[in-house]
């Protein structure tokens, strides 16, 4: 996998035929799979999430329905952060964007809800410096450059609002990583 990145970083035209590929097969769904949460259950579960949820959260989520989900190890695919009234930022392609929690996860099968642990000052996280940024999104999952996957991106906030590296195993951010240095409030 280094030598694949090493080899994006210095052809970026072959970067950009790897950026469309696996944005196309991360907008794929399967068909006639249904998002568990866009059922009467999910309503409540998703209720019950904007009910306890506070700025600065991790939401990770899990799909059946998307490809992107079986490419993408880990038992939580993707991450957003929860900004405050409703919405939520996350690093998808092509660069980081803001959506309505609710909406969010009625695609969704599963998601765990996570709040960092320690002194947490969102005002130092906030949403408008992650948005204005237009930090672009990074398909070589690399953390040591100025573009955005999801789970780095829920780590950098988390590292902004506590003052605290997330230390990460391996060689690119998972859910387990962001995990570590939260505590569970809810899962379903």
């Amino acid at each position: 996998m280094e030598r694949f990145r090493r080899f994006l970083s210095r052809h970026p035209r072959a970067y950009r035929v790897w950026f469309a590929v696996l944005s196309w097969l991360g907008h794929r769904r399967i068909p006639l799979l249904r998002a568990k949460l866009n059922t009467l259950w999910g309503m409540i579960s998703i209720q019950g999430c904007l009910s306890i949820v506070n700025p600065g959260d991790i939401i990770a989520v899990r799909s059946y329905r998307f490809l992107t989900s079986y490419l993408i190890p880990g038992r939580y695919s993707h991450s957003v952060v929860y900004t405050g009234g409703g919405f939520v930022i996350h690093a998808v392609s092509p660069r980081v964007c803001e959506e309505k929690l609710e909406r969010f996860l009625l695609e969704y099968d599963g998601f765990i809800l996570l709040r960092p642990r320690g002194i947490y000052d969102w005002k130092k996280a906030d949403r408008e410096a992650f948005l204005n940024l237009k930090i672009g999104y990074d398909f070589s999952f690399a953390p040591d450059n100025k573009e955005s996957y999801c789970h780095e991106l829920s780590a950098k906030v988390i590292e902004k609002g506590t003052g605290r590296k997330v230390p990460i195993k391996g060689d690119r951010y998972t859910w387990n990583d962001i995990a570590a240095v939260c505590d569970v409030v809810m899962e379903v």
